[in-house]
């Protein structure tokens, strides 16, 4: 217990010690000249205009669907502007974007950015999203300084190859080819093809292959400090898109790890430990940026977080519009997806399944793998309003299902045999 206690301070530690240098590092980013980086963010004017692959949810309010240039928008922008104040306030604030900016066209939400660079238009709608720590510009604002918005595409895209080809290839060595197979189908059901059009959907994605394969190389034993900084990582760089992927997804490898473990609840354990840390890891990093915010600048951001959360959470919205909204966005995108082979391998392995038939006395690996396919209906129920605004961020944690449930279906044959063995032993 005095060890676990210990970690537990330890991983603190790492949370404060993590923080301050994300502060620092944003400080040393703002200092970066600005005319290059607001000339290369100009190139991204007529790939929005020419993206517009939008839907109408259930309030015939336009969002976009797979991709999200609104969200790019808002990264580019904050990119290049400046606000008055010593580099450690500015850095604490940043997040104020810009949105509208006396747009009449709702079907571009993200005007703001196109009608200042087409017509100098800068009478912008100031939202307060300070409450994020933005990391994004760490990494974008210098790449700006050398390349234009599509040619940062390609390079996002190149980076998103390798990082799934190398997790690929680690769940396949680690495990075998049928695991792999899940894998591959996991990631396909989230429409991975539209992630070269968005530097938002694709940070947290690329997180969760990068984790993949450090979870595939480390000792089990240094597990725990992977979730934590899984969630440090997700946390500074994301906008809150969809968290609970990255842990989802290594919780499922976890329980292919130790399936073969006698007694269920240590399985239990170890997940419910992992999860914690990255917990710890998510949940401390934003407490600290709001704690900073405050301290640095004075800004009463436990006010604006809190008024965001209760939006999160639900408000005037009611589970039944939030599952509504989900399944109208999957519906409607999956009318221009053309990948059939994810249709047939996910019915292929399901007849699979059942012609091998299920056992009662293999009870542990269904209730293992089901705990894990349900971590995107619990997440999603908790952030309820979060769900039905931003639905093609947060369905694609039902990756996280399909890998969990695929999972199982194609250990049923070992787990069958390994019935089978003990009941000969046992006669």
């Amino acid at each position: 217990m005095k060890e676990f206690i210990k970690k537990i301070g330890r991983a603190i530690l790492c949370v404060m010690i993590s923080a301050v240098i994300g502060m620092l590092l944003l400080d040393l980013v703002y200092l970066i000249p600005t005319e290059k980086t607001e000339l290369n963010a100009s190139t991204a004017v007529p790939v929005f205009v020419s993206e517009r692959p939008l839907y109408v949810n259930s309030l015939n309010y336009p969002v976009q669907s797979v991709t999200d240039p609104y969200s790019d928008s808002v990264m580019l922008s904050e990119c290049f502007i400046r606000r008055s104040g010593e580099p450690f306030y500015v850095s604490a604030l940043r997040g104020t974007y810009l949105e509208e900016g006396g747009a009449t066209d709702l079907s571009l939400p993200y005007l703001g950015f196109i009608n200042y660079f087409t017509y100098g238009n800068d009478n912008w709608t100031v939202i307060d999203y300070s409450r994020y720590w933005n990391g994004y510009q760490v990494p974008l604002i210098p790449l700006l300084q050398f390349f234009t918005y599509p040619q940062l595409r390609i390079g996002s895209t190149l980076l998103f190859l390798i990082l799934t080809f190398g997790a690929m290839m680690s769940v396949y060595k680690k495990y075998s080819w049928k695991y792999l197979l899940t894998f591959v189908c996991s990631i396909l059901a989230i429409f991975p093809f539209y992630f070269y059009k968005t530097f938002q959907t694709v940070r947290v994605y690329n997180i969760t292959m990068f984790a993949t394969i450090l979870f595939c190389l480390l000792k089990k034993e240094k597990r725990e400090m992977l979730f934590l900084f899984l969630g440090i990582t997700i946390a500074y760089f994301d906008l809150f898109s969809y968290p609970f992927y990255a842990p989802g997804m290594l919780t499922v490898l976890t329980i292919i790890d130790m399936k073969d473990e006698k007694n269920n609840i240590e399985v239990i354990k170890k997940v419910l430990t992992y999860l914690m840390f990255f917990c710890i890891g998510h949940l401390g990093m934003w407490a600290m940026k709001w704690v900073l915010t405050y301290l640095i600048a004075d800004h009463d951001i436990f006010k604006v977080a809190w008024k965001r959360y209760k939006i999160h959470m639900g408000g005037t919205i009611t589970y039944k519009m939030g599952l509504e909204n989900i399944i109208l966005l999957v519906s409607t995108v999956w009318e221009d997806y053309t990948l059939i082979m994810f249709s047939l391998v996910a019915v292929g392995a399901l007849m699979v399944g059942l012609k091998l038939g299920f056992d009662k006395r293999m009870w542990k690996d269904a209730l293992l793998f089901a705990l894990a396919a349900l971590i995107p209906f619990v997440w999603c129920t908790v952030v309820i309003g979060h769900s039905y605004w931003h639905p093609f961020f947060n369905f694609r944690d039902f990756g996280i299902s399909v890998f969990a449930v695929f999972s199982w279906l194609v250990g049923i044959p070992k787990a069958k045999e390994a019935v089978e063995k003990q009941l000969e032993q046992n006669i």
